[in-house]
């Protein structure tokens, strides 16, 4: 007997369960941007969603969506040519906008508020048919107009792939893009991924036990529906992580997002994220890997970046001093103290000296380079 058999005879059902649940998970955490808005289409275009989600007015409805309220479609999916065509030709976003011309128009022609309210988020969804009456153009233009939808999300380009950014090799998908209120002093998140815009799913187990009851379900349907909603609780846990772990950002990081300074930042690691929001720490370390947002004056930032450990903190806190002659003769208690009172976090003083032995040694090799 191989050792992969014996571990497996060993293993109670319940707990082989959980370990391949829990390997799903994971690898859904890890899946590139345009491979999660694959397997949203996925779900999206098979029928069973389907019924469940457009049930029609005499049907409880089973499948909807839940958007988080600090996140928001970008006004830029509107600009759909400016936004899409740039660069790489390898991406056949320009062919798909040509074939689906005239679907452009029909969005145009409904208006933002009727769009986002019958096909972004689904709010006001009955079945194809009511839609159309609701809109105004007909069933086959509803269809085509909702998975327009889902095939520009899986589109690389349309999916903001990101630059290889300085410090990183691999290349980053822009998720989200960090803004500041015109009207206020908060801190907005957007997206031009329409996935990532609408949220979870929300499955209404009491809708279900009722077509149970009503015996509408198929057999057929009925082998499929447990898949189907694990895929969707999979779809779910990935939105959730993500979401929270840029809210938190959002919210802890504000001051940085306010006025451009890292030394402005909060101490916040993978780790300590994790344990706010009570995650595991591979989970956070998954949905942040390879991805960046864009922040307040348009440049991309890896979300890893945006979670400094106290010491990266202090790094950044003596760039900025330390310009300045009368910090650079200050003690090291003496300095502790400014830190202190200037950016509201205690540093001990060993750690202070030692972050203060590099910058002199990079300072040093900087000026000895020019």
């Amino acid at each position: 007997m191989t050792l992969k058999a014996q571990v497996s005879t060993r293993l109670a059902p319940s707990v082989r369960g959980r370990l391949a649940a829990r390997l799903k998970a994971t690898s859904v955490l890890s899946l590139p941007e345009s491979q999660f808005a694959r397997l949203i289409k996925e779900i999206e275009t098979d029928p069973l969603f389907l019924r469940l989600f457009f049930p029609g007015r005499k049907l409880p409805r089973v499948i909807s969506r839940s958007r988080s309220p600090q996140v928001s479609l970008s006004k830029g999916f509107y600009e759909l040519k400016e936004g899409m065509v740039s660069g790489s030709s390898a991406v056949p976003v320009e062919a798909i906008l040509e074939k689906h011309k005239d679907l452009i128009e029909i969005i145009k022609k409904i208006g933002q508020e009727a769009f986002e309210r019958y096909f972004l988020y689904g709010d006001g969804a009955g079945s194809f048919d009511e839609i159309a009456q609701a809109t105004g153009i007909s069933v086959p233009e509803v269809k085509k107009v909702y998975e327009l939808i889902l095939d520009l999300s899986i589109q690389a380009q349309f999916s903001e792939p990101g630059q290889r950014l300085t410090g990183h090799r691999q290349r980053y998908s822009v998720v989200a893009h960090i803004e500041k209120d015109p009207a206020g002093g908060a801190v907005l998140l957007n997206t031009t991924l329409p996935h990532l815009a609408r949220g979870r799913y929300l499955v209404n187990r009491d809708a279900l036990t009722e077509w149970r009851k009503l015996k509408i379900l198929a057999p057929e349907e009925k082998k499929r529906l447990r898949a189907l909603l694990e895929k969707i609780e999979l779809v779910n846990i990935r939105q959730s992580a993500l979401f929270r772990i840029l809210e938190a950002i959002v919210d802890v990081q504000s001051r940085y997002f306010f006025s451009r300074q890292k030394s402005r930042m909060r101490p916040l690691t993978m780790r300590s994220l994790a344990s706010r929001l009570g995650l595991a720490a591979s989970t956070v370390c998954r949905a942040a890997r390879e991805r960046s947002v864009i922040v307040p004056w348009n440049e991309e930032v890896a979300i890893a970046d945006l979670l400094p450990s106290r010491r990266d903190l202090l790094e950044f806190i003596l760039d900025e001093l330390m310009k300045e002659s009368n910090f650079q003769k200050l003690s090291d208690s003496a300095l502790g103290s400014q830190i202190s009172q200037a950016f509201g976090i205690d540093v001990p003083r060993r750690s202070l000296n030692e972050c203060r032995r590099q910058w002199q040694k990079k300072t040093a090799a900087g000026a000895g380079e020019s």
